[in-house]
């Protein structure tokens, strides 16, 4: 018993000591490791400035009450009246960070955009002044983009991009929640690994989904596609039942589909022989007529992850549609065909980055040669003649070090040097643009040196 009690003594000692201890050390401390942000400068930076009233590849849209149009340019965000005018457009978003493709909601209080400011690109939505961002998708391997709301608001629907075997991808449509973030659901199967499909558009009653998909054969991406045939049709895939069809399927390919605000029409983009044309489709009919030719060549033969074309809207009377093209902002009037420019002023401000460069020597004075032609040895064995690089050097020996044996201009070439039988003189035949071939001969220590051939030719082995 007496063992027993001093046993439970000794643990009970040896426990307060040991927990005495660990009180008295002190926490291990670790770095502070900063989380990376897009927006923070990884180096010395240049500011950058200037007005613009023009831009390339602008995603636009009106808002529902068909007051207003933002667009995008060089990854930020901009306001402004349907009008445009001298005044400069509103910035909404700006800094390092690249936001894109924004779209209005429809009650026109919020706006969905593609941003990176997460350090992948994933769907986020903001007011209108650009202000309470909240990220919507929350992918952290693949890209998303390509945003448009369902009409009750509710829902947002986006490309999601996928790679395996070539970093070519695929793509496939899901929707996701637009209180966000979330992960999403899946509403359509890409086919394969190489075939993309995306640019979603809802019909206004939110039946049906209209998107681009690559229909070529096979299920390899192929640079060398025909862009007379069909490489994109337009799918009509109705979400309640999940059957699809082909909408457009025509010759030149159909992408960046737009459904009317009556849903009765279906803009879309095409190819004609070389130059893309804004075309519109009565979906009762199945009539096509070509609308407006002001836009830019699409990107049906490329890899377009981020649409074929820039993302435009109707206005909400379905008369007009606004697009980009040719480096302007277009109110097309659908029933005329008529463009009219909508003039607009921009503000850029953006942060040019040093680029990081390591110094590599492009000629160095001496190099090996790796490669030495018509190598040559004199009758008594204690020289070789050859040439490198174009020139003739001869080398005592059995050792010592090459030396050129001709002074001749870096325009005029030797080649195929040869000693006569008594090793007084070495032949050999030059070439230059100008003065074309000789035949010449010069004495082993580089003097003495002569045409033998002194007609222009072309002239080997002497």
């Amino acid at each position: 018993m007496m063992r027993k009690s001093l046993l439970v003594l000794v643990l009970m000692a040896t426990g307060m000591i040991a927990t005495h201890a660990r009180q008295d050390a002190k926490p291990e401390t670790k770095p502070d490791a900063k989380k990376w942000d897009v927006a923070d400068p990884t180096g010395p930076t240049t500011p950058l400035a200037f007005d613009t009233s023009e831009g390339t590849w602008m995603n636009v849209d009106v808002s529902p009450d068909g007051t207003q149009v933002v667009f995008d340019l060089l990854g930020d965000v901009y306001l402004m009246p349907i009008g445009g005018g001298a005044a400069p457009a509103r910035r909404l978003t700006s800094g390092p960070v690249f936001d894109m493709q924004p779209r209005f909601s429809p009650d026109g209080k919020r706006i969905a955009l593609t941003s990176d400011r997460d350090g992948l690109w994933n769907i986020w939505t903001m007011d209108v002044d650009g202000k309470d961002a909240r990220q919507i998708s929350r992918e952290r391997r693949w890209f998303v983009n390509s945003p448009t709301w369902s009409p009750d608001g509710r829902y947002i629907y986006a490309r999601r991009h996928f790679v395996k075997e070539r970093s070519l991808g695929a793509g496939e449509i899901w929707m996701y929640h637009s209180s966000g973030p979330s992960d999403g659901l899946q509403v359509t199967e890409r086919t394969g690994w190489q075939k993309d499909a995306g640019e979603p558009d809802i019909s206004p009653d939110g039946s049906t989904l209209y998107y681009s998909k690559d229909v070529t054969p096979g299920q390899t991406f192929e640079y060398n596609k025909d862009p007379n045939g069909t490489i994109y049709a337009i799918i009509r895939r109705d979400l309640t039942t999940g059957r699809e069809r082909r909408a457009v399927s025509v010759q030149g390919g159909s992408v960046t589909p737009q459904v009317s605000p009556d849903g009765k029409s279906l803009a879309y983009v095409r190819r004609v022989r070389l130059q893309s044309f804004l075309y519109v489709r009565d979906l009762e009919s199945g009539r096509d007529r070509q609308v407006f030719a002001n836009v830019d060549k699409d990107l049906q033969e490329a890899w377009a992850i981020h649409g074929l074309y820039p993302q435009y809207a109707w206005t909400p009377d379905g008369r007009s549609i606004v697009i980009w093209g040719e480096g302007k902002i277009w109110r097309v009037d659908v029933a005329s065909g008529k463009g009219q420019p909508i003039p607009f002023q921009a503000r850029v401000e953006q942060t040019l980055n040093a680029p990081v460069r390591t110094p590599r020597p492009v000629h160095p004075a001496e190099f090996p040669v790796r490669m030495l032609r018509d190598v040559r040895v004199a009758p008594d064995g204690k020289l070789v003649v050859y040439s490198a690089l174009g020139h003739l050097y001869t080398r005592p020996l059995p050792a010592g070090e090459p030396k050129r044996l001709t002074s001749a201009g870096a325009d005029t070439y030797e080649f195929f040097p040869s000693f006569s039988r008594d090793g007084q003189w070495i032949v050999y035949t030059t070439w230059s643009d100008a003065n074309q071939g000789r035949v010449r001969v010069i004495k082993p220590d580089g003097s003495a040196g002569r045409d033998v051939v002194t007609r222009p030719g072309h002239y080997v082995e002497p």
